[in-house]
């Protein structure tokens, strides 16, 4: 494969559009150049530009999601433009079932229910704080950090523990 031109030594321009089975412009689909690391996406029209190209054999690879890879030999000669119309093919995929399994997670706060624990608890403020689903630091035993989940709690600190 041939390498990107060189200060000096003739350099050619690859350049064309790549439409859909309907003759309609392809936004989005990737062309690159095999064997290099050049590569390029359509715009809007469905048109791609590769400039500074060393004369060469090249391989372009047209390529996208849902689409049949295109593979075709361009010849690139120094100092003109090579145009190119490529028509590309979609590809018929069939996806598999996905599910899609729900649980209730961890959560760091939660509420005492009303009657349990052999004890009446409505009409209480009563909360629960799940040290293992808390993002406080717990190594500096700041209970601050742990108390400050809950709403309506003030803490007052007088030895620092």
């Amino acid at each position: 494969m041939a390498a990107i031109a060189e200060e000096g030594r003739p350099s050619g321009v690859l350049q064309g559009f790549v439409l859909d089975r309907n003759h309609q412009p392809a936004e989005g689909v990737t062309v690159s150049l095999k064997g290099t690391i050049r590569q390029v996406s359509t715009n809007q029209k469905g048109f791609f530009i590769f400039a500074n190209l060393v004369q060469g054999q090249y391989a372009l690879v047209v390529s996208g999601v849902g689409l049949q890879t295109h593979e075709q030999p361009v010849n690139v000669t120094g100092e003109q433009m090579t145009n190119l119309t490529i028509t590309i093919q979609e590809t018929a995929q069939e996806l598999q079932e996905v599910k899609v399994i729900a649980a209730r997670g961890l959560r760091e706060r939660e509420v005492l229910p009303e009657v349990g624990y052999n004890a009446i608890f409505a009409g209480k403020k009563t909360e629960v704080i799940n040290l293992g689903a808390l993002d406080a630091n717990l190594i500096t035993n700041n209970s601050r950090q742990v108390f400050s989940k809950t709403p309506g709690v003030m803490v007052w600190e007088s030895e620092g523990s």
